[in-house]
């Protein structure tokens, strides 16, 4: 049974001609063959009209083997009244979260979420959320990337949105990269090299903790020149770098000799992360 699909973004390689789009299928593995073909019709890329059609061979010898699914059934009335976390699944790709309840925690009053750490107190990156809803009852699924890896625990933690980030920090912007700018225990956004060329400006930047959350979802980076004008970051110009949580931003071209600053949301007091209601769940097959 299909249970939804989401994308993971995209990417140019070096040379800018070669695009790459990943979307993420979700199946029941139970309910799946050890081997099929999958059909992927195409005629249309980015306004390009085509028909390019291709059979995939597909195994699951290699990752079968290798899911573990846990049903930990946890209440979690402290964040949504009658919700429950009533199952995680780990792929070698993919780690998510089932929530069940009769409200939306992701669409509540206060906008509940999740970090996830394994055993090693290393983060694993957060992809997105799908679900459904019907007479009263939610099915939510939060998805996250594959524990990179073996893991005996992960750390679920808590976080909740109290506002819409309408405070920003400024920073001058020098030559001298890394520029790390600090959102204390939420994480930090971190400029690796803005390039001034002829026909555009590039912004290579990295996202630490929450910053991944919300900062491709809407523009959180901006330049200021020395007028006071913002030159904004726009989402659909952010692309997926090779290294994790590293990000390459293409705006207009700048003039390379001006002084800029970097403005960013401050996220400070607009997130709770509640540390306080964290918990553990251990994965043993």
């Amino acid at each position: 049974m299909r249970r939804g699909i989401s994308g993971r973004g995209s990417a140019y390689n070096n040379d800018e001609k070669s695009f790459a789009v990943v979307n993420n299928i979700m199946l029941d593995a139970e309910k799946i063959p050890n081997n099929f073909d999958v059909d992927l019709k195409v005629d249309e890329i980015d306004k390009v009209k085509g028909n390019w059609n291709f059979k995939i061979k597909v195994s699951t010898d290699k990752t079968k083997n290798k899911i573990i699914k846990v049903s930990p059934n946890k209440d979690l009335s402290s964040l949504e009244k009658d919700s429950v976390l009533k199952k995680i699944t780990v792929t070698p790709l993919t780690t998510t979260l089932e929530v069940e309840g009769k409200t939306s925690i992701a669409e509540s009053s206060v906008g509940w979420n999740f970090m996830i750490f394994d055993d090693k107190d290393k983060q694993i990156s957060n992809v997105g959320i799908s679900g459904s809803g019907y007479n009263n009852y939610s099915d939510e699924i939060y998805e996250y990337k594959g524990l990179q890896t073996k893991s005996d625990y992960i750390t679920i933690v808590p976080y909740l949105m109290k506002s819409t980030f309408q405070k920003f920090m400024k920073v001058d912007l020098s030559d001298k990269f890394p520029l790390v700018i600090s959102n204390k225990d939420q994480g930090g956004l971190i400029i690796n090299k803005i390039e001034f060329l002829k026909d555009k400006t590039l912004i290579h930047f990295q996202l630490d903790k929450l910053f991944p959350q919300w900062t491709i979802g809407g523009t959180c980076i901006n330049l200021e020149d020395e007028n006071g004008y913002l030159h904004p970051l726009f989402p659909n110009n952010i692309k997926f770098s090779t290294e994790e949580n590293c990000y390459i931003g293409e705006m207009e071209a700048l003039p390379s000799k001006n002084k800029y600053k970097i403005v960013t949301k401050d996220i400070r007091d607009g997130i709770d992360i509640r540390d306080d209601l964290s918990f553990k769940v251990y994965l043993n097959k």
